[in-house]
């Protein structure tokens, strides 16, 4: 692989001599083609797609990823003028190791991204806040590759900065362009062009946001702390308008389409962008990560659903909001609908919380103990001839004839079978909801995580689950081993009455195998004669039936559950719903034998 790689880097330098018609954009697709490669060389080849080589005078970045066809594309026509062939390779080399580093270094992936911005978004504008990660991570980049590309790293961010100050005149350069030039020559000290003045709160503001980052750039679990305080120094350098980026002011602007709508980087108005700062940094609001590389990598053969569960993971991992994963999922082309992060979010939070060393009582074999007589009438092979001879020579049945009484030895092995589960969730009013940007809240969301971790260990157990919603209004699946199914039913909150739903819950029960009955409630219920009928009766079926009760249970509903067969938990606080649910569903599960349970203590 290395030496196919070395032939192909060798067919590409000679692909790179420049052409006889000494057509620029002819040359710099080939002096592209070579600093690509040689980029990849320098760090060791990375997993990274392969690039479109491309000349676009109204591109807006050297690097971007096209979301409609996942494909990398690196545009040669922001090169200054005036460079060498030599010169011009070089650049080239230096902007692939400079956009390599935001895909493998910062911000990396798609849930350190997505935090990043987020964070921002107290202070400013989405669009200023993507600037403000897209600088951030600049500064984390740039300062890498100065300590491993010194020269190459000077030489690229010193002609951008001289290439973008020509890009309008002296007097005419946006006050943002002014402040990122300014964080350059405080973060590294490059120089400016003298014919154009920087004020005072320009500088002020440059200083204190290189301050932070040269304190934060090390440590990434700070970089989404970083980016809010910068944001606070943007905000109050310079207050932005609606919809446009700080300090864009009246200079001329490029259009460039918006990164951060919606939590989806395809669904976006158009961004007003400074040309200088375009030149300087191509589009500030892109979005660039690691995820939407590995997006454009087998995009064809791309599994959605995988996708969003890893990036749920990670973000949980990391200590994101929901807001954080809706996000994400938007930035890596997976779709932010927020029923959609909802749904992954719970994935992601019960994940491992539901261990089961899943086993029951076996026999493993009998131990002889003592001798006693054998009778007749005893086995015949029970009887020990010469345990009996030593006792008398002479066999006599009842009186000399002798077996050995034995003691059992038991354990735990694994059971053959799991019960399917029926969840019934009650989500009336009294069991309140609310989905905020940090997350769900309230009895309902407790219900919830129980739901999702006692149906993920079933489903992981090849069982099949069944659930009904219950309020005013009942909503119902059919037994399934399809998680989406049961998850959609879960997440239907409805906040209305509280009516058991018995008809629905014993259609389920009748004609089907065992099954575990799960029922989470307030057991503030309506038509409570008609429920403990209901368990009654699905109970002499042979099912089990468990109910966690949130609150202090009256000792004479107590003595009805239990007299009907089934067995009900007293939960005070919502917040202990969980654990308790995941001990008892852990009882059921272990200690289940034949058809029947153990009832918790």
């Amino acid at each position: 692989m290395v030496n196919v790689f070395r032939r192909w880097l060798r067919g590409a330098r000679e692909r790179a001599t420049p052409g006889r018609d000494g057509d620029r954009a002819t040359r710099l697709r080939h002096a592209a083609q070579l600093a690509w490669a040689q980029a990849l060389e320098d760090f060791y080849t990375p997993p990274l797609p392969d690039v479109i080589v491309e000349y676009e005078p109204d591109g807006s970045s050297f690097f971007y990823i096209d979301p409609k066809t996942w494909t990398v594309h690196l545009n040669t026509a922001g090169v200054p003028e005036g460079l060498t062939t030599e010169e011009e390779r070089e650049y080239l080399r230096s902007v692939c190791h400079h956009e390599m580093q935001h895909y493998l270094l910062c911000p990396y992936d798609g849930p350190t991204h997505a935090r990043m911005f987020n964070a921002t978004r107290k202070h400013v504008s989405a669009q200023t806040g993507m600037f403000v990660c897209n600088l951030f991570a600049d500064l984390v980049v740039d300062s890498f590759l100065m300590e491993r590309f010194p020269g190459l790293t000077r030489s690229r961010v010193q002609a951008s900065i001289a290439s973008s100050a020509s890009a309008v005149d002296a007097d005419a350069h946006s006050d943002l362009w002014r402040l990122a030039v300014t964080c350059y020559r405080q973060m590294w000290g490059f120089e400016i062009p003298p014919h154009i003045p920087i004020d005072t709160r320009t500088k002020d503001a440059a200083t204190r946001i290189v301050q932070v980052a040269r304190e934060r750039l090390r440590d990434e679990r700070r970089w989404p702390k970083a980016t809010a305080e910068i944001a606070k120094i943007i905000a109050e350098w310079e207050p932005e308008v609606a919809q446009e980026l700080s300090g864009a002011g009246q200079v001329p602007v490029r259009l460039v389409p918006g990164g951060t709508g919606d939590h989806d980087p395809d669904r976006t108005a158009p961004v007003r962008v400074p040309v200088d700062v375009d030149a300087l940094m191509g589009d500030p609001t892109e979005v660039r990560d690691g995820d939407r590389a590995k997006a454009c990598m087998g995009h064809g053969d791309r599994d959605v659903g995988a996708e969003r569960e890893r990036v749920a993971i990670e973000v949980e991992q990391q200590g994101g909001s929901l807001e954080d994963l809706r996000v994400a999922l938007g930035f890596a082309g997976l779709d932010g609908d927020r029923e959609v992060a909802l749904k992954y979010w719970y994935r992601a939070k019960v994940r491992g919380m539901l261990e089961f060393d899943v086993s029951r009582p076996k026999h493993q074999g009998d131990t002889p103990v003592s001798p006693v007589v054998w009778r007749l009438g005893d086995p015949a092979e029970q009887l020990d001839v010469v345990q009996s001879l030593q006792t008398f020579p002479l066999l006599i049945p009842n009186v000399t004839t002798r077996k050995w009484d034995t003691t059992s030895l038991s354990g735990h092995g694994s059971m053959p079978g799991l019960p399917d589960m029926l969840l019934v969730i009650d989500s009336s009013g009294s069991m309140e909801w609310s989905v905020g940007k940090k997350g769900p809240r309230g009895p309902y969301h407790t219900a919830l995580l129980c739901a999702f971790a006692a149906a993920s260990v079933a489903f992981r157990k090849g069982c099949s689950v069944a659930a009904i919603n219950f309020s005013d209004d009942c909503k119902t699946t059919k037994w399934t081993r399809e998680r989406d199914d049961i998850e959609r039913v879960l997440l239907d909150y409805q906040g209305g009455g509280t009516v058991a739903p018995t008809d629905e819950v014993v259609a389920l029960c009748r004609g089907h195998p065992t099954a575990m009955v799960l029922t989470i409630t307030d057991a503030e219920i309506y038509n409570w004669d008609e429920f403990i009928d209901m368990v009654r009766q699905i109970t002499n079926m042979g099912h089990l039936f468990f109910m966690f009760y949130i609150g202090r249970l009256d000792k004479e509903v107590a003595a009805a559950l239990e007299s009907a067969g089934g067995h009900v938990v007293s939960v005070r606080r919502p917040r202990d719903l969980e654990g308790l649910v995941i001990r008892e569903v852990r009882r059921i599960y272990v200690d289940r034998e034949d058809h029947s349970a153990a009832p918790p203590k």
